[in-house]
């Protein structure tokens, strides 16, 4: 800080550079020192407005990573949840087949079971008609 006090008399005062004594009055006076009061106000400004900055860079930077890490997180746990889900996905699917299978078993057993059934009694049916056919006299000419 520039030191502004007056050596002499109040209309007096030394330049800290070349040590040269300048008369001035109180205005003039009053004028160098809110100058000086300005300057020094405007650095102590500039100062807190950077720390400000910085402070503000660094909470945004804080935000970026905890939302990328919760992004992560969100990410993490719907893919656990896919997975699980293909799985429930695989495990019905194979249920689906077995039944199916099962279904056409069950089908084709009925389907020759009834072709069982429907050749015994044509078999019935002709060896009816043979007995038949035996009992009746035959008639010679």
């Amino acid at each position: 800080m520039t030191d502004i006090t007056p050596n002499h008399t109040p209309n007096t005062i030394k330049c800290p550079n070349c040590g040269t004594l300048f008369t001035i009055d109180e205005a003039q006076y009053a004028d160098i020192v809110q100058q000086v009061r300005t300057a020094e106000f405007e650095g102590e400004l500039h100062a807190r407005l950077a720390a400000a900055e910085k402070a503000k860079e660094t909470e945004i930077a804080l935000a970026v990573a905890s939302a990328q890490q919760q992004a992560q997180q969100t990410s993490a746990t719907k893919d656990t949840e896919i997975q699980q889900l293909k799985g429930e996905l695989k495990a019905a699917a194979a249920n689906q087949e077995l039944a199916v299978a099962k279904a056409l078993s069950a089908a084709e057993k009925g389907l020759l079971e009834a072709k069982s059934k429907l050749e015994l009694q044509a078999a019935e049916q002709k060896v009816r008609k043979l007995r038949s056919r035996s009992r009746t006299p035959w008639n010679s000419p």
